[in-house]
C-alpha cells in the first residue's frame, strides 16, 4: 500500500496542474474592452475573449515565448501558440487586409518560434490610422477552451505589462 501512495505522489509531482501564462501587451497603448471595437466579429467575441489596444507605437512585439502559427505575408496579423496550446491571435487594425500589404512589414515566418519581446510586425501608424477603419489592435485567446484571468480594461500599458493570464 506505501507502495502504490508513493508512485500516486510521483505521478502527481511530475504531472502538476498547468499554469495559467500572462500575457503581456506586445506594444505601449490604451487597453480597453473587445466590447469597444466597432466589429461585430471581435466586439461579440466570435473568435474568443481579449481586449484591444490602442497603440502608442509602431512596433508589435511577441507578448509571450510561443510559436507562428499564422502570418499572412502581407504582414497586418499573427497567431501564436503558447506553451499551454493557446493560440493568440493580434491583428493590426481593422480592414487592414485590404491594404495589401502597404505600411507594414513582418519580421517572423509561420513555424518560428519566438521569445517575448521579440519583433513580430512593424507598421506605419498614420498610414494605417488614415486607410483602415481603426488602428486599434484586437488581441484574442482564439475560440473557448482557455479562460482569461485578471482582465482589466481602460488603462495604459507599456509594453510588457501583463494584459491578462490565460488557464486551461
Amino acid at each position: 500500500m506505501a507502495w502504490a501512495n508513493g508512485l500516486r505522489r510521483i505521478a502527481m509531482e511530475e504531472d502538476p496542474a498547468p499554469r495559467p501564462v500572462a500575457v503581456g501587451a506586445p506594444l505601449a497603448g490604451w487597453v480597453t474592452s473587445l466590447s469597444d471595437l466597432p466589429d461585430p466579429v471581435y466586439s461579440r467575441r466570435m473568435l474568443g475573449d481579449g481586449l484591444v489596444i490602442d497603440p502608442f507605437e509602431n512596433v508589435l512585439r511577441a507578448p509571450v515565448d510561443g510559436i507562428v502559427l499564422q502570418a499572412p505575408p502581407d504582414g497586418y496579423a499573427v497567431v501564436l501558440r503558447l506553451a499551454n496550446g493557446a493560440q493568440l491571435l493580434m491583428h493590426v487594425g481593422l480592414e487592414t487586409h485590404k491594404l495589401a500589404g502597404e505600411g507594414f512589414r513582418l519580421h517572423v515566418a509561420r513555424g518560428q518560434s519566438v521569445a517575448a519581446g521579440e519583433r513580430l510586425i512593424s507598421f506605419d501608424m498614420d498610414l494605417v490610422a488614415r486607410r483602415a477603419r481603426t488602428v486599434q489592435i484586437p488581441v484574442v485567446v482564439l475560440g473557448q477552451c482557455h479562460r482569461l484571468l485578471s482582465v482589466i480594461a481602460d488603462r495604459e500599458v507599456t509594453r510588457g505589462d501583463v494584459l491578462f493570464s490565460i488557464a486551461e
